[in-house]
């Protein structure tokens, strides 16, 4: 009966204790998670003031912040729910991986796009995405275990406060990367000044020069638009430059009623944009 009894208590308390650990595993990697998409697009904002800016992947700021909110949650999750450390850490970062994988394999056309995709994902790209998510998960269980305190070290008690805010300084620190190069900053303000300058324009040729060569723009271009950062220079239809592409980059505009277009800029070398309509949205 006792023997019993122990059991029971100790199922419950074991189960009750990791249930607790995977609640703020969650939380503090969804806070970690939705707090990097904050700032690394508020920063983008502050150095653009005015530039109706759209986060690459993501219909709006709110469904941005809110998929790395609930990305970082799940991972979070997941990295705490074993009972060692290092074992959550490896389940956190192959989790992450598997996720993005799956995710790039569904946005895959069919064919032998899709086989070169799958050999591409499945031999270069896993392993490394789950040693980056590894890392990630590695500082989400530190942020739980510091919730925890070890009975036997109670002079350790600080750790509570003190992990939490170098996890907080990191983040901001790590957003910080995500600010657009001074080329893309510039070229962001280029196309915002012609869209402001197209509105004024009452015919073709009264619109700027990169801006005629879009077929449409004077009669659809309506309306609130987002500008955004993409690097698919390969489904761009118009004339291009004969430099190298590597330093080539789109900036996709799209307007409210779903129409869109995109200008080609080489690096800071680019004076006048050229410009045409565009399908793809980042």
């Amino acid at each position: 009966m006792a023997c019993d009894l122990f059991l029971s208590m100790t199922i419950i308390y074991l189960m009750t204790n990791r249930l607790a650990r995977v609640a703020v595993g969650i939380a503090v990697g969804g806070l970690m998670g939705g707090l990097y998409a904050f700032l690394s697009q508020a920063i983008n904002g502050l150095f653009l003031p005015g530039v109706p800016l759209k986060p690459s992947g993501a219909g709006s700021f709110l469904e941005f912040i809110w998929r790395y909110f609930l990305s970082g949650a799940l991972l979070g999750g997941v990295a705490s729910f074993p009972e060692s450390k290092w074992l959550g850490t490896f389940l956190g970062g192959f989790a992450g991986a598997l996720g993005v994988t799956l995710l790039g394999i569904s946005s895959l056309r069919g064919g032998e796009e899709r086989a070169l995709g799958l050999f591409v994902m499945a031999f270069y790209l896993f392993l490394p995405l789950v040693v980056m998510y590894m890392s990630f998960a590695y500082l989400v269980r530190l942020g739980v275990n510091s919730q925890f305190p070890d009975p036997q070290h109670p002079e350790l008690w600080a750790r509570r406060f003190l992990v939490p805010l170098l996890l907080l300084i990191l983040v901001i620190f790590v957003s910080a990367f995500s600010l657009y190069g001074r080329a893309e900053r510039k070229a962001f303000q280029t196309v915002h000044q012609m869209v402001e300058e197209a509105r004024k324009a009452t015919n073709v040729q009264s619109l700027p020069v990169s801006f005629q060569s879009i077929q449409g723009y004077l009669e659809n271009a309506r309306g609130a638009y987002f500008l955004s950062l993409s690097d698919r220079v390969d489904l761009f239809m118009g004339p291009q430059p004969v430099n190298s592409p590597l330093s080539q980059f789109l900036i996709v505009g799209e307007f409210e009623n779903g129409f869109s277009f995109a200008c080609l800029f080489q690096g800071e070398q680019t004076i006048v944009p050229y410009c045409t309509n565009f399908s793809f949205i980042p």
